[in-house]
């Protein structure tokens, strides 16, 4: 008896009615003539299951061409022996006849007779009857029961052919009913695992799981103690989740479903999956098989999702998971199968990679260690209230582990990356402010460092951009006699940064003799050379070899620049660079200018104490100076980048408490901005922000006036 294969396929219709009407005689001749090229794809997908349940969502005519077509149906019906005859093809062992396409014309006797002589058993049809009913299949320690019905449709009296005690027809039940019969068979049988197949009615074309109506009843079904509903009727994949203990795969969508469909129309996802449910004595494996229903994208030709289909479906699903979910995990496999797994960790249902780079990162700081499902479901339900999908939120328990408190505002890494900035900032026209070389002419302002030199393209220039030859620009580093910092001009966050000493008209790195051509097999053609700042002792202390920096970052939103955080980034280990990257900390900056009590690195590990010097940010109470006018600075800056309008400003901490600008940069690891400020990047504009971004993503406009003005 052991293992067995259990498979589950939502509506199918071989497309008689369709394909008769005007303009479509070259499908309706194919479907004639070889009927079995519509469902090939379908049956290698499918295999060889056990059980395998199909939703007939059509009433099936016999001898249909010998019917005058005044005295056909006159919504859906298909030929009942060729029909018959693929659905044996594919290996359909019980058909489900609980649809409102059936519940509108009287199935006839002779059509479930027909079904019955073939081999087929029919579900979710017949007489209303307090009798419970007999397992559909065994296995070695399991008794598998199928309940198929529309459920508590309010709207039914087009369901003409309905059942009732005394009248074979549909089975259209109440919730209370099929409640009681769950129970029933619970109570009665001890092996028994109970399956639940709903068709919901007025619902084509919407995501089934994300309604109160199908959330609701199916939830009640599985309070009541039924193990999986799997509902169908809606043309295209429904959410899946997992409650009291019961796997909800929302709606199947299609199988084979010969019509033209309306997915644009309502843009919907074009696909549909089928459930294959592997049961044993110790467990049921829950997969998910995909298919790309639409007949427009495929030509007739229902066919499997590629991989890379699969891992879309797998987002799609991910990003719709009710955070009322208990724990599961969805992972697609090398042939583009999705499995559904049952897990311990609430931060996976919702697409985490708990082998992602960054979870690592913050699991190995000790940010992970008790995850708390309430507030992942709480942060999980104000995403989706103003974003209107999931998100990453392993940021937020990260959060809470590192402050002690919770912040629902936080934003994603991913989401950041991936949606917010591409839609602040226009990616073209990033190349016009990456190079260093050329920042005295694109920002205006005095405060910044004096350049001694420059390399352009493999050729030397002065401040002035006046040409020099090689033996002029090294004897102009050699004439600067004193310190200066060189770095590539066309790479962000401290990359490639050296600081070289001009001595007795010698240059040297770390003590050791250099030359021109050794600089430039460190730095390439593109670089600049630039006065070292000398920088104020507040941001000296806690590393004095390097020029630590502020990292402030700006919005323009609604034509106003707002300041949204700081923090300050402190090299280590006798480093001249002061980024995360090159094992510097980095420290929280308060909105009145203090450096905040503790930091962290770029691996989230937490520092209250600078990890080289030893200088205490926990005790030691440190200021920057006039730091409104910090801010007022870098709102000043930006007004002069229009193209761009989130920004992050690398601002130095003069000698004397000036500002001097460093560097700008348009993306940013904001996970640790968000770790290190201790602050959401948006701050109070997180609601307003983030709505308007989901509007527009969720809109089929043009991105390109759709938001308010900019500038």
């Amino acid at each position: 008896m052991g293992e067995k294969r259990l498979f589950f396929a939502g509506d199918f219709s071989l497309g008689d009615y369709y394909f008769r009407k005007p303009g479509r005689q070259q499908k309706l001749k194919q479907l004639q003539l070889t009927p079995h090229q519509f469902v090939n794809n379908y049956r290698k997908a499918v295999g060889e299951p056990d059980y395998f349940y199909l939703n007939l969502e059509t009433v099936l005519i016999p001898d249909s061409e010998m019917i005058p077509a005044n005295k056909l149906p006159k919504s859906n019906w298909d030929d009942a022996e060729r029909t018959i005859s693929t659905l044996t093809n594919i290996g359909v062992t019980h058909i489900g006849l609980a649809n409102d396409q059936v519940a509108k014309h009287k199935a006839s006797a002779q059509m479930i007779d027909q079904l019955n002589q073939n081999g087929f058993q029919t579900l979710g049809y017949g007489l209303l009857s307090n009798k419970l009913p007999e397992p559909v299949i065994q296995t070695g320690s399991k008794n598998i029961y199928v309940i198929s019905a529309i459920i508590n449709e309010t709207n039914v009296t087009n369901l003409k052919y309905r059942a009732t005690e005394t009248t074979t027809g549909i089975q259209v039940r109440t919730l209370r009913s099929i409640q009681n019969e769950i129970i029933s068979i619970k109570n009665d049988d001890a092996r028994a695992l109970v399956i639940v197949t709903p068709h919901w009615i007025g619902s084509e074309y919407t995501i089934a799981g994300t309604n109160k109506h199908t959330t609701s009843t199916a939830r009640t079904l599985a309070e009541a103690g039924a193990d999986f509903i799997i509902g169908h009727g809606t043309h295209t994949v429904g959410t899946v989740e997992k409650h009291a203990g019961a796997f909800i795969i929302y709606s199947l969508g299609n199988a084979v479903y010969n019509s033209f469909g309306k997915y644009s129309q309502h843009r919907a996802l074009p696909y549909s999956i089928g459930a294959q449910l592997i049961v044993n004595d110790n467990e049921t494996k829950v997969n998910l098989i995909p298919f790309l229903t639409d007949n427009k994208q495929s030509g007739f030709q229902v066919r499997k999702l590629l991989k890379k289909e699969s891992q879309f479906l797998q987002k799609h699903l991910t990003d719709n998971i009710s955070a009322e979910s208990e724990p599961i995990r969805f992972r697609v496999t090398k042939n583009g199968t999705i499995q559904v797994r049952a897990t311990d960790n609430p931060l996976e249902k919702f697409g985490v990679q708990s082998k992602g780079s960054i979870y690592k990162k913050y699991e190995h700081a000790g940010l992970l260690t008790h995850l708390n499902a309430n507030h992942i479901r709480e942060v999980q339900q104000y995403w989706n209230h103003i974003y209107g999908s999931n998100v990453n939120v392993t940021i937020h328990e990260a959060y809470r582990h590192l402050t002690g408190y919770t912040e629902k505002r936080l934003v994603p890494f991913t989401t950041m990356k991936e949606v917010f900035i591409p839609y602040f900032n226009t990616p073209k026209h990033m190349n016009m402010y990456k190079d260093k070389n050329i920042y005295d002419k694109l920002i205006d302002t005095k405060n910044m460092p004096t350049t001694v030199l420059r390399r352009i393209k493999g050729n030397y220039f002065n401040a002035e951009y006046q040409y020099l030859t090689p033996e002029q620009a090294e004897s102009a580093l050699k004439a600067y006699n004193g310190d200066v910092i060189m770095k590539p001009t066309v790479t962000n966050n401290g990359s490639g940064i050296t600081k070289i000493t001009s001595k007795d008209n010698a240059l040297f790195i770390k003590n050791e003799e250099t030359d021109l051509n050794q600089i430039e097999q460190l730095l390439g053609n593109e670089f600049i050379a630039q006065e070292t700042i000398q920088q104020h002792p507040v941001m000296a202390r806690p590393h004095p070899s390097s020029v630590n920096s502020l990292r402030m970052v700006t919005l323009r939103w609604n034509g106003e620049i707002h300041y949204l955080l700081t923090f300050a980034r402190f090299g280590a280990g006798g480093s001249v660079k002061d980024n995360a990257g090159a094992g510097g900390v980095c420290v929280g900056v308060s909105d009145d200018g203090k450096l905040l009590n503790y930091g962290v690195n770029e691996y989230a590990e937490k520092y209250s104490e600078h990890p080289t010097s030893g200088y205490s940010f926990a005790t030691e109470t440190a200021v920057i100076p006039a730091f409104e006018s910090y801010k007022q600075f870098v709102k000043d800056l930006h007004k002069q980048i229009a193209h761009h309008d989130y920004i992050s400003w690398d601002i130095a901490v003069g000698q004397k408490g000036e500002p001097i600008f460093i560097e700008l940069n348009f993306s940013g690891v904001t996970w640790l901005y968000q770790l290190a400020s201790q602050k959401p990047i948006f701050g109070n504009l997180t609601e307003e922000v983030v709505s308007e971004i989901s509007s527009y993503k969720n809109s089929s406009t043009s991105r390109k006036y759709v938001r308010r003005s900019t500038i």
